[in-house]
């Protein structure tokens, strides 16, 4: 038990980096504020032994090992997101000791849970970029084994051709999904305007048409069909 804290010691003792973060982190702190108060801080930003302090330690070591460590850092966040308790996960990435983004961790997550369990032969024929892993994680262990057995997957494959396999096999994650959300909006849309239209001022209704057609030449645009209106 650490004496002044109360804590329990990592089992692994934390590395030198995050020894002297701690010791800058603190080195404020008076040598009168009480012992009560300098733990509470330490608890405040995750850093005692044995829990978000040590999965630091634990995380930017494999993150050192750079691409060949991929798919470990990923099963190594995937389950300190799963082992540490309420509050400390954000508490991980407040401390800023972490090497890469909060996004990208919660993509190592998705990796993680989506291809962490596979075998090491299998785990072989994955690409090492994390977006890609990110978009195969969606397609599950069993259909991920499958089609490495096909040949289809390989750890060549790029970003591109793992977004076909998601669409093709996982079509209610394609991005191309998005579609019905904005016929949707567009049907609330209309059916607002025809609701309330007999109620609008003429100020308003000269407001909603010219916002509309702004909207409708911002659409255009983005269209490579679209031919400029001549004036």
């Amino acid at each position: 038990m650490n004496p002044s804290c109360g804590l329990t010691e990592a089992k692994t003792p934390p590395s030198d980096r995050l020894v002297a973060f701690v010791e800058a982190r603190f080195a404020t702190e008076s040598r009168t504020t009480p012992t009560s108060d300098r733990c509470s801080n330490r608890r405040q930003f995750g850093l005692e032994y044995g829990s978000v302090f040590e999965w630091i330690d634990r995380i930017a070591t494999t993150w050192a090992r750079g691409a060949v460590g991929t798919l470990e850092l990923a099963r190594l966040v995937a389950k300190a997101r799963d082992d540490l308790e309420y509050g400390e996960w954000s508490r991980l990435w407040g401390s800023g000791e972490i090497p890469f983004s909060k996004r990208k961790g919660e993509m190592l997550v998705v990796i993680g849970k989506g291809v962490g369990g596979l075998d090491a032969q299998n785990s072989a024929h994955l690409p090492v970029a994390w977006t890609t892993l990110y978009y195969l994680a969606r397609l599950g262990p069993s259909l991920i084994t499958r089609l490495i057995d096909e040949g289809r997957l390989h750890s060549d494959l790029s970003l591109h051709e793992a977004q076909t396999l998601v669409a093709a096999h996982r079509p209610g994650t394609s991005r191309r999904k998005a579609r019905p959300g904005i016929k949707a909006r567009l049907s609330r849309l209309a059916q607002f305007v025809r609701v309330s239209l007999l109620g609008w001022s003429a100020a308003e209704r000269r407001l909603v048409r010219i916002e509309l057609l702004r909207l409708a030449d911002q659409v255009a645009l983005n269209d490579r069909s679209y031919q400029p209106r001549k004036s």
